[in-house]
């Protein structure tokens, strides 16, 4: 049994009394939906549309087929796929049949595949042979003899190399004529199990590997659900990743409404264009970078987007100006929330709330879960004071697979009164939205004077011809840090040292939070599969520039 790590009966007690979990589990939903709506679309892409019957036939089969291959309930598959409909199938498969999985990202090569199906002794890999003229089967069986419990080597599409199991065969066969009609009812995941796990970015090291369950999912697909106003009239477009958290609500809101969701596939910008034109999609998920690459596509006018009513960026903080822009030529609502891969979320915003709350803050809690600010000694902070931002409740990983170490360093401790470290620096404005200023790791710290990067990033964001900008500590003698501005100007805009310093004297901040020095460049570093930007990077820049400058 998948027990969670930090859960225990009394939360799941509470949980339940408090109506925010239940008994109903995901792969329910699925066999619920293809019984009352068998010839509806549930999901599609650019090769497949299924309907909720044809979903649940093919998740019936490929569960089943998985346990007659000696796959047993709690064993570990990797899967990495794109946004096809067979990542779904997959997914609802894994519950019916009890199986573990996660479902790393795309970009990902051998030394993360080896540590990650090494460390969680995975049975089995799920790939394509090829993608994007990138080999994944190549690569897992290059490292395979370093891998003794690697059993079988699954590839997904028409060209099936030696050796592999062709999914395409699995589920062709109808191997459920072979069993009872509520046989996988027996082997299914419990609505309290945790099912999912979800590998860490890993850019500082070896990534950690989250559990996650279908309560926690539901809680979060309900918020979104309630927040965006989702109703079975909408169309969900999954232009993000679903390995990554920000479009894993284009996995369970369908279940859940239910509605149809179209999968992007691998990101383009004309390619997420025509989907969202030809599908009609009126929930966009997409990361920063995605929205700020179609709004600054050269045919955005040529595509009709009326269809959009909400677009949801996650993964990153999303520059205020881009929402502005989103709205001003698409004339659709633009939300946001706060999460990550440890904590599944912390808050979202409503599709009704005012602009200045959807473009500075990232919401109210996510239902079910509770936020505080703390200080540096863990002493709860009021209203508007910037501490910690940590998180409880029923809207969050159930720890980290069998770490259990990992687990009570990041919560405090397990059980009820364990809070889950963001790390964040923010607070909480007069209604309750959290305001994020920074990473505690990114905090300036000139003479005895906190300065905190979003604070001063959001007010640049707001300058005309500022695109992209990103504050940084560089070092120096006398007050030990100062803020350093990179800064990517708009095409066709220059923006001077002065000219900056001027702009955010005018916002009527303090002085000492104005950057001292101004960095003007054509890109700014990412890290990670959502384009975060690589602050520690810039970091090393300037302070290679001053001490070439011999200034430190």
């Amino acid at each position: 049994m998948a027990k969670q790590t930090r859960f225990n009966q009394k939360m799941i007690d509470e949980y339940v009394s408090r109506g925010f979990w239940n008994s109903e589990t995901l792969a329910d939903m699925c066999d619920r939906n293809a019984e009352k709506y068998p010839d509806q679309l549930s999901f599609i892409d650019s090769r497949t549309r299924l309907t909720w019957s044809q979903l649940k036939l093919l998740s019936d089969r490929v569960a089943l087929g998985l346990m007659e291959l000696g796959i047993k309930k709690d064993e570990v598959i990797l899967v990495m796929l794109p946004n096809w409909v067979e990542n779904i199938v997959l997914r609802i498969a894994f519950l019916k049949a009890g199986i573990l999985s996660v479902f790393p990202a795309l970009t990902w090569r051998q030394a993360e595949m080896e540590r990650t199906l090494k460390s969680l002794n995975a049975v089995a890999a799920i790939t394509p042979n090829r993608f994007r003229k990138v080999d994944y089967h190549g690569m897992i069986e290059s490292i395979r003899s370093n891998l003794p419990s690697l059993r079988h080597l699954f590839v997904v599409g028409d060209y099936v190399p030696r050796g592999a199991i062709s999914y395409k065969e699995l589920v062709e066969k109808p191997l459920e004529r072979k069993y009872p009609m509520d046989y996988l009812k027996k082997t299914q995941f419990g609505p309290f199990e945790f099912n999912f796990i979800m590998a860490t970015s890993g850019t500082t090291g070896a990534p950690k590997f989250c559990e996650h369950s279908q309560a926690a999912y539901k809680v979060l697909g309900r918020t979104v659900i309630e927040r965006a106003k989702i109703t079975s009239e909408d169309v969900i477009g999954a232009i993000a990743p679903l390995s990554g958290g920000s479009a894993i609500y284009a996995f369970f809101c369908p279940l859940m409404v239910p509605v149809r969701a179209a999968l992007l596939d691998w990101f383009d910008a004309e390619a997420a264009l025509k989907l969202i034109e030809k599908e009609r999609i009126t929930v966009a998920i997409v990361v920063p970078a995605q929205l700020i690459a179609m709004l600054r596509h050269t045919n955005l006018k040529k595509y009709d987007l009326s269809s959009l009513r909400v677009v949801r960026a996650g993964g990153a903080a999303t520059p205020p100006n881009i929402a502005v822009e989103l709205e001003e030529k698409v004339g659709c609502t633009f939300i946001s929330g706060a999460g990550s891969m440890d904590a599944i979320s912390i808050s979202q915003a409503y599709v009704d709330d005012p602009p200045d709350v959807r473009y500075f803050t990232a919401g109210r809690p996510t239902i079910g879960n509770e936020i505080r600010i703390v200080d540096e000694q863990g002493r709860e902070l009021t209203q508007g004071e910037v501490g910690e931002i940590q998180v409880r409740g029923a809207c969050t990983a159930s720890g980290y697979y069998k770490n259990m170490e990992a687990t009570t360093e990041a919560w405090g401790e397990l059980g009820e009164n364990g809070w889950w470290r963001s790390g964040d620096l923010g607070r909480l404005d007069e209604q309750g939205n959290i305001v994020f200023v920074g990473r505690k790791k990114d905090v300036i710290i000139r003479g005895a004077q906190n300065i905190y990067p979003t604070e001063i990033e959001n007010l640049l964001f707001t300058h005309p011809g500022i695109h992209q900008v990103a504050i940084v500590a560089m070092p120096d003698l006398m007050m030990g840090e100062k803020a350093c501005a990179f800064v990517v100007p708009k095409p066709g805009m220059v923006l001077t040292f002065n000219e900056m310093v001027s702009f955010l004297k005018d916002k009527n901040i303090a002085p000492y939070k104005l950057p001292e020095r101004l960095e003007i460049v054509e890109s700014l570093p990412g890290a990670g599969d959502v384009a975060k930007v690589d602050k520690k990077a810039l970091a090393k820049i300037i302070a290679d520039k001053l001490k070439a400058e011999e200034k430190v």
